[in-house]
């Protein structure tokens, strides 16, 4: 097995091979396609996972009986020092 590799762009479904292996037209081939994630999607999936959590802290009130949120940062970051 031989393996070229080449980067292409997929227009309605095609891939244009280059010109240099054209030669190999009529022969049986495995295709890979590997592209790069997209970012948006990527991010929303995040933004999901973040919301989920968050909802989930909310419903079980681990934060109630703060009085001071940045007080109690404040106080948080203390003990790293």
């Amino acid at each position: 097995m031989r393996a070229i590799e080449f980067t292409a762009k997929i227009k309605n479904g095609i891939i244009q091979i280059p010109e240099k292996y054209k030669k190999m037209a009529d022969q049986l081939a495995r295709i890979i396609i590997l592209t790069d994630e997209i970012e948006s999607d990527k991010t929303s999936q995040d933004k999901e996972a973040i919301q989920s959590v968050l909802n989930k802290l909310r419903a079980k009130k681990v934060f109630q009986k703060v009085k001071d949120p940045i007080s109690w940062q404040r106080s948080i970051r203390d003990e790293w020092n």
